[in-house]
């Protein structure tokens, strides 16, 4: 396969900007467990700031504030965990949990686009920068999942060739 190719219905490719689809995947997972971190202690710090000005001031609108942010912050927490086991199933071999990773943030950026879209209609603001980052981040979501994906496809068939192998030398050996 050269560049793209059609498989299952779904682009796969060979690489990942001249590096293998191993290590893309990894790069993948460590950036985004890095950005998970940061988020996290950005939610924390939202959560304790927003929480000491509900107390002190009593505002009625601050519960609903609140309680996005803890929802927030446990999306970001099992955004985590879903990255540790991106890397865990790279280094593994194990084509389940690089799915589960593709899976989980395939959902998260249905929801992001929906989210995004919902806003742009009732909020009725959008500039063009938004729109440019809104874009860049999307582009660069479905990269990411291109080349995780395609690493699962590429293990699956390194796997799949092993067995076979295997399985010739057993009956060689009968």
């Amino acid at each position: 396969m050269n560049g793209l190719a059609r498989m299952n219905s779904m682009f796969v490719i060979d690489g990942c900007c001249g590096l293998s689809l191993r290590t893309g995947a990894l790069i993948i997972g460590v950036l985004d467990m890095v950005f998970d971190s940061l988020h996290l202690l950005g939610g924390v710090a939202n959560l304790v700031g927003t929480s000491g000005v509900y107390i002190k001031e009593g505002d009625s609108k601050d519960p609903w504030i609140v309680a996005f942010l803890v929802m927030e912050m446990l999306v970001g927490i099992v955004d985590f965990i879903f990255s540790a086991v991106l890397l865990n199933g790279v280094h593994k071999e194990s084509v389940k949990k690089v799915m589960a990773w593709w899976w989980w943030t395939s959902l998260q950026l249905l929801m992001q686009v929906i989210f995004f879209i919902a806003y742009a209609i009732f909020k009725e603001v959008i500039t063009g920068l938004l729109i440019v980052v809104a874009a860049l981040i999307l582009a660069l979501s479905v990269f990411s999942l291109v080349v995780v994906r395609s690493y699962a496809f590429s293990l699956k068939k390194k796997l799949t060739s092993e067995i076979l192998i295997q399985e010739r030398e057993e009956m060689i050996d009968l």
